[in-house]
């Protein structure tokens, strides 16, 4: 019995999901305008969008959906944690992807052992609302009395 090889042939190319060339510039000039306390939302939500993906490829790389399954909820935390920190990235630390990769899978764990402390109570992640001008959740027996 003659062993096939395979054929030489070319390697398919990995679709990345994440280009940091198109980000650098825009995050640069985002943190250079937190230094002189100009916070250009327009520019943060839109940088926070184009984040995302490298926080859903942390969630489906170290199973985080399989530990808390509502994956929105976990992506909505982790647009928030770099939401928090992005004024914080330093070009000569480290490149914008492990960044915000590192963010967001600490984030995640602490989040994720939060949430078995308290397994013994529910956790309705739509009971609660996050107000970025006051940075603090607000539940909602807090809406009922209004």
């Amino acid at each position: 019995m003659a062993i096939q090889r395979k054929k030489p042939g070319r390697k398919k190319k990995k679709v990345l999901y994440f280009h940091e060339e198109d980000v650098f510039d825009d995050v640069i000039s985002y943190v250079e305008r937190c230094k002189n306390e100009d916070i250009d939302l327009v520019l943060r939500n839109m940088l926070v969008e184009k984040l995302l993906p490298i926080a859903k490829g942390m969630i489906k790389a170290n199973s985080f959906d399989l530990m808390c399954p509502p994956i929105d909820d976990l992506l909505q935390e982790c647009a928030i944690k770099i939401t928090k920190d992005l004024h914080k990235y330093k070009p000569e630390r480290a490149t914008i992807f492990n960044f915000i990769s590192i963010i967001c899978k600490n984030h995640l764990i602490t989040f994720i052992n939060n949430a078995k402390k308290k397994k013994g109570k529910e956790i309705h992640f739509d009971e609660k609302y996050f107000d970025e001008v006051t940075g603090e959740y607000i539940y909602r027996e807090d809406f009922e009395g209004e």
